[in-house]
């Protein structure tokens, strides 16, 4: 081997197991499976001999790849819901105040040692056990880590930390500096008719109206203009403050013409109301 690479520990080992094999979860205790290993270190791409190997000893998932050499060990506090996790951590591309390599590596520890007593501002806008398992939110004593997540949530472009200082309330660190800001959302099954498309400010907003069933674009703030959305029906829902009037103005003129059946909501924020609200709103706007 050309190089020896780090040993996988934590959500960095589960990143590798979930895009290698689905569901390696149910490997039985002390069976071990033969897989490709997705992004192999030496390829750069799938290892298509099927020469990474993960054993289950005791509820601990061990693995080592045979061509690339990279191994770890991964012991999951509670199954997962399966989903891919693909992050990239670029190390040293400084996009703010911080790189986003020590974000991530922040991001990650965080994932790993979070307890169960979920921060009240999540718990406020009805964010459970559940649901902070789903999007993979994190939080430590710096505050909340927000994944911003690209098309489906399989692929993180970046992280919001909504800071318990409060100043500011919000940093937002993308993985390079041409990572455009903003997260699109889309569901991944097949909805006959298409789900329309709500555009908020902010991300938990978005995961709140995913939960109910649309595609989302976060803006991650009151400007910004979303290109290249596929849906047929777009809904503006930014803040019901001057700030939001704005922004949703702005974006109306400019979304009218490529969208003719734009529309716009006004109305407290989606994260604020109950999931089942939000889910008949979206039957409707979608119907």
């Amino acid at each position: 081997m050309s190089h020896t690479p780090d040993v996988f520990k934590g959500y960095n080992a589960k990143q590798l197991l979930d895009a290698s094999y689905l569901p390696w979860e149910t490997i039985e205790e002390d069976k071990t499976v033969a897989v490709r290993h997705h992004e192999c270190l030496d390829t750069g791409a799938a290892d298509h001999k099927e020469r990474l190997y993960i054993t289950n000893k005791g509820g601990t998932f061990l693995f080592h790849c045979f061509n690339c050499g990279a191994k770890g060990v991964y012991t999951p506090k509670e199954l997962p819901y399966g989903l891919i996790h693909k992050v990239i951590d670029t190390g040293s591309e400084d996009t703010t105040a911080y790189n986003y390599g020590k974000v991530h590596k922040d991001f990650c520890n965080a994932y790993d040692n979070k307890d169960d007593d979920i921060p009240l501002w999540l718990l406020e806008h009805d964010f459970g056990k559940e649901e902070v398992r789903f999007f993979n939110i994190a939080y430590d004593k710096r505050g909340i880590y927000l994944p911003v997540f690209d098309d489906v949530i399989s692929h993180l472009k970046g992280i919001q930390i909504r800071n318990f200082s409060g100043k500011p309330k919000y940093s937002t660190y993308m993985m390079t500096r041409d990572t455009p800001k903003g997260m699109h959302l889309r569901q991944t099954e097949m909805f006959v008719p298409q789900p329309p498309l709500f555009i908020t400010e902010d991300i938990l907003s978005a995961y709140k109206l995913y939960s109910a069933g649309a595609d989302v674009f976060a803006l991650m703030g009151t400007s910004g203009l979303p290109s290249g959305l596929p849906n047929e029906r777009v809904v503006l829902w930014l803040d019901d403050d001057f700030a939001g009037h704005k922004g949703a103005l702005e974006l109306y003129k400019n979304l009218k013409v490529v969208y003719p059946s734009l529309t716009a909501v006004f109305m407290q924020e989606p994260k604020t109301m109950p999931i089942e609200e939000l889910k008949n709103i979206v039957t409707v706007r979608g119907s």
